[in-house]
């Protein structure tokens, strides 16, 4: 039994598969995923162009886009096409293939963000952005700069970021993605209740602030995205859960290299376009 399809052309994929792909495939999906990487690779993306990706599904459980869409697929797949951005999204339907349409394409960047209004602004700057970023240095890096917020989402949301590279420096995007996101969406909420000393002492040891500055930065005030149980200690330092599996559209765009350190501009909006 045919457990998935990949449709390649040119400059576009299209993949159908009843099950998500997981991090660690198992059965077909063992397949599934060294093909869709190699037609991944053999993608070309010209100047100005970027990797535009979209995950069609009726699924409404909670899962994250875009660990479907790229972390599980493996980012040094998508890196060639990511150097001047990426743009992928959640949509609501189903195709008549199967549960999961799957669709990446080299473009110009889609603006499915126009005419919308912003629910928040922000900018901070970082000494690093890379593969090897950490969830919390992304989120102090976003809680120690500048937070507008002038709404409050309720429900699904889309994010838009700016990242402009130092000077000399290449964006790898598909590398960041992740650490990124991740903190940027967590930099959005405040702990719901009691704060972790365990964790805060982590953090506080790990980014080498103050237990009381980590305390503060996980109080808010500013939480466009509201209070949840943000993060716990483990046996390995923390775990974050911020509500990633709300953001059902994202773009990033790469601008010139300037300037001594990464800087990262965004805005959050509600709801996303379908």
């Amino acid at each position: 039994m045919i457990m998935y399809e990949i449709h390649c052309a040119p400059s576009r994929i299209e993949t159908h598969t009843d099950v998500r792909l997981a991090f660690e495939p198992k059965g077909w999906q063992l397949e599934y995923r060294p093909e869709l990487r190699q037609a991944l690779r053999a993608l070309e993306a010209v100047p100005g162009e970027v990797l535009v990706a979209e995950l069609i599904t009726d699924d409404d459980r909670f899962f994250d886009v875009e660990n479907v869409l790229l972390y599980n697929v493996g980012a040094s797949s998508f890196r060639h096409l990511t150097t001047e951005g990426i743009v992928f999204r959640r949509v609501t339907g189903r195709s008549a293939a199967a549960t999961y349409t799957a669709t990446y394409e080299v473009a110009i960047a889609p603006d499915w963000f126009a005419g919308r209004e912003p629910v928040a602004h922000w900018d901070f700057e970082m000494n690093r952005l890379s593969s090897s970023t950490k969830t919390h240095e992304a989120w102090w890096a976003m809680r120690t700069g500048r937070i507008e917020v002038v709404g409050d989402a309720v429900g699904v949301f889309g994010l838009d970021l700016l990242v402009t590279p130092p000077a000399g420096r290449v964006a790898n995007v598909a590398g960041f993605a992740k650490p990124l996101l991740d903190g940027v969406v967590c930099a959005l909420h405040k702990e719901e209740g009691t704060i972790s000393p365990e964790a805060t002492a982590w953090l506080a040891n790990d980014l080498r602030i103050t237990e009381r500055e980590v305390a503060k930065g996980l109080a808010g005030p500013a939480a466009p995205l509201g209070a949840v149980r943000l993060v716990r200690a483990t046996s390995a330092g923390v775990q974050w859960n911020p509500a990633d599996h709300l953001c059902h559209e994202v773009r990033i765009r790469v601008e010139a290299p300037t300037g001594d350190a990464w800087s990262v501009a965004g805005t959050l909006v509600e709801p996303p376009l379908q």
